[in-house]
């Protein structure tokens, strides 16, 4: 099974990435209540749009809700939602609610302010401690092979995600944001500092059913990004970079999240990724500008890749797309050719 997806730098505008997700609908409260809006739902108007009913009798479904998120399918359906405040604040606790439908039984969980962190470490310098960052911001909610993952809007470049499992028991929490699933595998992005000269990307990938957790990209040894640091630092203005505080450190180079493609049979990932010469000034963006790269990771059992320019995917496969590289074939073609971790 293949899927096609698209990462939040692709579509502009949009708060997250929603993976496709079988048999579950995933919605955002601005999906369910549009902006001009005049107030928030109560829980009760929520609850009835989506055709739950009989929550537990110490649930208040008067209350107001604000910053929340649904998920909803044939087997359960989960909120996670704020009381409203009344402005722009919110106001702890997170609530979530799941009614599991096959057994006809509800779960609830609150969480205070404080209760939930998750390392924050922006970058890609070595040796760095991660800082422990509160979990607590507009919610969303959705549904992975058994979990439950609500994410915690910070900022435009980070978020925190909780994983629950179906009691709503937390499991773990991370920074950043799932961005493909190939059963209970995640991919995810790091999160960063939104308000900085660069932002280098970051994939990981996250077991769920063991929490181990892996680096993908960047890869170790990546050709072609080296090549695109060697060019930026030749291009360098050092006045230019103390004028304007940025560190123009080329392993922190920015980089930028295109379109993705899951093969869960093959256990395959691939997306496209645009190298760019941002905070390095303007001879740089100038005359470097932007460059687009390719990367196929097969991921059980041992972790390889490959990497290809544009010009150079479409020569050998008449196509430039990360599903492309994802059809049987060519997945055959390019590690029985190649067997680089």
């Amino acid at each position: 099974m293949m899927i096609m997806l698209q990462s939040r730098s692709f579509v502009v505008g949009l708060a997250k990435l929603a993976a496709l997700l079988v048999a579950c609908t995933f919605f955002t409260a601005r999906e369910l209540w549009p902006t001009q809006r005049d107030q928030w739902p109560t829980l009760a108007e929520v609850l009835r749009q989506n055709s739950v009913s009989s929550p537990p009798p110490d649930v208040d479904t008067a209350m107001t809700i604000s910053s929340f998120g649904v998920v909803n399918g044939p087997s359960q359906f989960a909120i996670a939602y704020y009381q409203d405040s009344g402005s722009i604040a919110l106001r702890p606790p997170l609530y979530v609610l799941r009614y599991d439908k096959v057994a006809q039984q509800w779960h609830r969980r609150e969480f205070e302010e404080g209760e939930v962190k998750a390392p924050f470490t922006p970058g890609l310098a070595p040796g760095q401690k991660g800082l422990m960052v509160n979990c607590m911001g507009g919610a969303s909610i959705s549904a992975v092979a058994g979990w439950l993952l609500v994410s915690i809007h910070q900022s435009p470049s980070a978020e925190c995600t909780m994983i629950l499992n179906t009691d709503l028991k937390l499991v773990s929490a991370f920074s950043g944001w799932r961005v493909a699933a190939l059963g209970s595998e995640l991919v995810i992005e790091r999160s960063e500092i939104h308000f900085s000269a660069t932002h280098p990307l970051r994939l990981a990938v996250l077991d769920l059913a063991t929490g181990r957790e892996r680096d993908l990209f960047p890869p170790t040894n990546d050709r072609f990004r080296k090549q695109f640091q060697q060019r930026l630092v030749a291009l360098q203005n050092d006045d230019w970079c103390r004028e304007h505080n940025a560190s123009c450190d080329p392993q922190q180079m920015s980089t930028e999240l295109g379109k993705i493609a899951v093969n869960a049979d093959a256990q395959a990932i691939a997306f496209e990724v645009t190298f760019t010469a941002e905070g390095f000034g303007p001879t740089a963006e100038a005359q470097l500008g932007n460059e687009k790269c390719f990367y196929v990771f097969k991921l059980n059992p041992k972790l390889k890749y490959r990497e290809f320019r544009e010009a150079d995917l479409q020569q050998m496969f008449g196509a430039a797309t990360p599903e492309t590289l994802l059809r049987p074939q060519v997945l055959q073609r390019i590690f029985m050719a190649n067997n680089q971790a």
